[in-house]
């Protein structure tokens, strides 16, 4: 049963958070000490993290661990979103055994679930690790119920965060909150995958039934109103009052809880 832990890459410190484990976490990487409210259990737990000892850069800097650091913290488990050879070497230089999780960029994932699961298994965590399993499958199963006699409709999501924030015309294929709610994401067209910036015709020839802007881009969204009003004026979801925001949810790799919180915002479509 480890005692003190690290958490080295996207997602490790969330999982580790989530399965209320934080108070044997002895040290952290520097990106990690920032308060961020969209990185929800750094701004919970940020009293404790922003005194710890540094473990390496993380964030944009990337992954970094600084092995002399993790050697002089001698902590029981290092939990890390790096691949196989890059663990075995840290492991080998700092004595520590290294767990491999995934870094999390969907919600309701197999990967997600067997992360928890397994972390669960080494803190001692298990009853905490299915609480979380089986309330996030609940609320699956309740999204997924809410839209089953639904008709579709389309919709687009706008302001969409990726390295930065963006406008109008940031968006993203596979946007799951709308997979999830049966709803027609324009943004789905040819190969594309993941946040891209649309050509804006597409979006007005195409007219979506509702349009989902993220918060934090709010700003970058006005500007591009007071460029081109003509062009928002004539977009259907604004002449019927069908604009929403969405909760940022995406910052050192998805938040998972304030994803799913999305999905429920999408649901007013």
């Amino acid at each position: 049963h480890p005692k003190s832990v690290i958490g080295v890459g996207a997602s490790s410190l969330a999982e580790i958070c989530f399965l209320q484990a934080q108070d044997k976490v002895v040290g952290v990487e520097a990106a990690e000490k920032q308060d961020i409210p969209r990185c929800v259990y750094r701004h919970v737990f940020h009293d404790k993290f922003a005194n710890l000892p540094v473990i390496g850069e993380g964030g944009k800097n990337g992954v970094t661990p600084n092995e002399e650091a993790i050697s002089d913290l001698a902590p029981d488990v290092i939990f890390a979103t790096i691949d196989k050879e890059k663990a075995d070497i840290l492991q080998q230089r700092t004595g520590v055994p290294v767990v491999c999780i995934t870094v999390q960029e969907q919600v309701f994932s197999d990967s997600f679930y067997k992360d928890i699961e397994l972390m669960g298994k080494v803190l001692n965590k298990d009853k905490r690790a299915t609480e979380i399993i089986d309330y996030t499958k609940k609320m699956e199963a309740d999204l997924t119920s809410r839209v089953k006699n639904v008709t579709p409709k389309s919709a687009y999501a706008a302001g969409i965060s990726y390295r930065g924030g963006h406008g109008f015309a940031g968006t993203e294929a596979g946007f799951f909150p709308f997979a999830i709610l049966k709803l027609k994401n324009i943004a789905d067209v040819n190969d594309k995958t993941g946040p891209y910036n649309i050509d804006l015709e597409k979006v007005s020839a195409d007219q979506p039934d509702c349009i989902f802007i993220e918060s934090n881009n709010f700003k970058m969204v006005e500007k591009d109103i007071q460029q081109n009003p003509d062009y928002f004026k004539n977009l259907k979801a604004v002449q019927n009052k069908q604009v929403f925001s969405l909760v940022p949810n995406r910052y050192y790799a998805l938040n998972i809880e304030l994803a799913i919180a999305n999905c429920y915002q999408v649901g007013h479509c």
